[in-house]
């Protein structure tokens, strides 16, 4: 697929000097020579200055520059094109870059002039010799030959009938007859123009379009001028732009090979524009607040956001072949109706599964459909999505493969693509959004935006809800035990009033009632020492052998000998575990005996106590019970037995849901702060939109009140028409909507 080639980001320098001047240049090793083309046999010899070009291209890609401003001290005092450094720099541009494997520096030839102050002046890429030539007649029309250009190895003042030239001159010159630039150069110097009051008129001009500044964040002074905030300095309109540069006069560094001041790259500017050119340059100054920066990294590392890289389409219908490759910023597709626009956002929503959600309209659905139509048995659609910056996935559409991800990663394709943050939205769908009843719509959108905060929140909300869905069923279930509870005690004070009409035989009775549950504790007792000893015999027998044996460990092994000696010892270890619980097994069913079966004080009192059971049922026959009545009370005394452990039982389960309330009205509580996190964070974006479309564009989000969603869930919830509330259903909807819209 195809590079972007559209707007992007560039690393410029706008005052470089060269060995061209001399008498600035500091670096030994490059100045130039007299001559600077010597002949040798007749012919000129350009390996020297050709050499030195090449290295100081090559330390401009070394910096990462893409686009430098030549900026000699009036240009160039020699008359031979062949001898002037910069013709030896556009020469070589091409080699050195493909040598390095770079793109060919943008290479802006132009010129420092004094008018009283410094100002630079820039002209459009040089590629050929005439392009140089253009910028050197530039500068006899302004009234310096180069015989006049230097004076004792100074640059001479642009002037004319010995008075400085005029900025208004220069840029009407420069700008305006021969499409440059003017930058009035160091300009918060002791010699730049901020630094007079005289040069106000001159600041104040409209076309001066930007100026150079070396301090940087601003000191107040400058600040105040070039925020528009001194009224001594205010202009009417936009204010300049301001850039870095190094003035470069050096090509050297520091210890830590970072350059030295007034070094190459010591100070630069990042630029946004398509293609370097002075027209460029003057729409980048225009809109400096989003074309200019002075970051010391490029704005676009800043940009990782998810993106489309670019789209790919073959054999539709009514589309050409082609690949569109995407801004990271504002993409606009310009065409006339039924050049394929529309086509192409339709052919996104499809590659990206957004074509069939119950989010879009049935307008829009319709439309996705009919670019379908426009499939042919050879489409193939391509599109680049990088989620992390460097990271670029690749999904494929055919007929025959349908939709697949050929360069990436997916467990399921639908899943990775229902997680992908990206929406659509056609002209018709951004009119519905406003639209009434377009709220839902309008929510997904601001959702999107902040999906990020959101996801926690969310997640956070899914936990919560399920949780207190548990609860109210707990609830449910603990109201259901009190009423089994009411009813449980209620029949055993039934039961406890027949045990007390029968009067004659209470003592006997109770005694009764007291030796059973003596027994039936001692019963107990038994039971759990029994299920103690299971447990230890089952565990015995789930012992397994150890897991290796000498043999199964192989000589060739690094260490063999150390894993035969472990093996052996584990096995050792596991075998004294076994003994130590065969030998626990057999004291525990000793102490059973002793304490239980075999323990001669237990069946005496287990006589005691089932003599209390004949002392009843004689005192019964004594005090003329009939025997159907004394079957009544050991039926009862069974019964109440019953009822008791349930009682029991049941009181237990309630126990442990007796803080549901609370756990309740905690997690409704906190719900509702999710809701209200929630609301907030969209309130925020929100106003984020708002202010940053310069209230172009306004949304207010008030918590519940979305009318039509509520009341589509009132109604799920409504009675029986018939009833007095039923017919009053939906007035009680609208006054409960109407209060949570009130603000608090």
């Amino acid at each position: 697929m195809g590079q972007y080639q559209g707007m992007r980001w560039f690393k410029a320098d706008f005052q470089v000097q060269t060995p061209e001047d001399s008498k600035h240049w500091s670096d030994t090793d490059l100045r130039l020579g007299n001559p600077r083309r010597p002949k040798i046999d007749g012919v000129y010899d350009e390996s020297e200055i050709s050499r030195k070009a090449q290295a100081f291209l090559r330390r401009c890609h070394e910096l990462e520059l893409q686009i430098i401003g030549i900026t000699d001290h009036n240009f160039s005092g020699q008359t031979d094109p062949r001898d002037w450094f910069l013709t030896h720099l556009i020469e070589q541009n091409k080699s050195v870059a493909a040598e390095l494997g770079r793109e060919m520096l943008h290479i802006l030839p132009g010129f420092e002039v004094d008018i009283g102050y410094h100002v630079l002046c820039l002209f459009s890429p040089a590629k050929k010799s005439s392009d140089l030539e253009r910028v050197n007649k530039v500068l006899i029309q302004l009234g310096l030959p180069e015989s006049s250009r230097f004076e004792r190895g100074l640059p001479t003042p642009l002037r004319r009938e010995d008075s400085p030239i005029s900025l208004a001159k220069l840029l009407k010159i420069v700008q305006d007859d021969n499409d440059g630039i003017v930058i009035a150069a160091h300009a918060d110097q002791e010699d730049g123009l901020l630094q007079r009051p005289s040069n106000r008129l001159d600041y104040q001009l409209p076309n001066l379009l930007a100026l150079e500044v070396t301090q940087y964040p601003l000191g107040q002074k400058i600040s105040d001028i070039l925020t528009g905030k001194n009224r001594d300095w205010a202009r009417p309109g936009k204010q300049p732009a301001y850039v870095q540069s190094s003035d470069a006069k050096s090509l050297k560094v520091d210890e830590s090979g970072n350059p030295k001041p007034n070094s190459l790259g010591y100070r630069y500017t990042w630029v946004k524009c398509s293609r370097p050119s002075i027209s460029a340059l003057k729409q980048a100054f225009l809109d400096s607040d989003s074309r200019i920066s002075l970051g010391k990294t490029s704005p676009s590392e800043g940009e990782t956001f998810p993106r489309i890289v670019s789209i790919t389409v073959k054999g539709l219908k009514y589309l050409e072949d082609q690949t569109v490759n995407f801004s990271r910023n504002l993409n606009t597709l310009i065409g006339a109706r039924g050049t394929g626009k529309s086509t192409i956002l339709e052919l996104l929503r499809i590659m990206f599964a957004r074509d069939e959600t119950g989010a879009i309209s049935e307008k829009a659905r319709l439309k996705a459909q009919r670019a379908k139509q426009t499939f042919t048995p050879d489409t193939e659609i391509l599109v680049e999505w990088e989620g992390i910056p460097g990271q670029v996935d690749v999904l494929r559409y055919s007929p025959s493969d349908d939709l697949s991800l050929i360069a990436g990663a997916a467990h399921d394709l639908s899943a990775y693509l229902r997680h992908l943050p990206i929406q659509f939205y056609s002209q018709q769908q951004l009119s519905e959004l406003t639209a009434p009843g377009g709220q839902s719509q309008l929510l997904e959108l601001i959702d999107e935006i902040c999906a990020a905060q959101l996801e926690k929140l969310q997640g956070e909300e899914r936990t919560v809800a399920a949780d207190i869905k548990r609860l109210f069923a707990a609830q449910d279930q603990m109201r259901a035990i009190e009423h089994e509870l009411d009813g449980l005690k209620q029949e055993l004070v039934e039961i406890d009033r027949q045990w007390q009409a029968r009067k004659d035989v209470q003592g006997e009775a109770a005694a009764y009632q007291r030796a059973t549950h003596a027994k039936r504790y001692f019963q107990n007792l038994s039971d759990g020492f029994e299920k103690d000893v299971s447990e230890v015999e089952k565990t015995l027998e789930s012992l397994t052998p150890a897991g290796g044996h000498p043999a199964a460990v192989t000589e060739a092994w690094p260490h063999s000998r150390w894993f035969t000696e472990q093996t052996a010892k584990v096995a050792t270890y596991r075998a004294a575990y076994q003994q130590k619980l065969d030998a626990l097994l057999t004291e525990m069913r000793n102490d059973f005996a002793t304490l239980f079966s075999e323990n001669q004080q237990w069946h005496e009192i287990s006589a005691d106590l089932d003599a209390a059971h004949s002392n009843f049922i004689a005192a019964c026959a004594a005090k003329g019970v009939q025997p159907s009545d004394v079957s009544r009370l050991q039926e009862l005394d069974r019964t109440r037995q019953t009822k008791q452990r349930s009682l029991e039982d049941k009181e237990l389960q309630w126990k442990a849901l007796e803080k549901t309330p609370e756990e309740l009205e905690e997690s409704l509580n906190r719900l509702f702060g999710i809701w209200a996190e929630q609301c907030w964070l969209r309130q925020q974006t929100a106003l984020e939109i708002t202010e940053k479309t310069k209230k172009t564009i306004r949304v207010t989000i008030t918590p519940m009140a979305n009318r039509l969603e509520f009341m589509l869930l009132w109604g799920t919830l409504e009675p029986d028409r018939r009833s007095r509330v039923g017919r009053e259903w939906d007035g009680i909807g609208d006054y409960l909507v109407s209060v949570r819209s009130l603000p608090s």
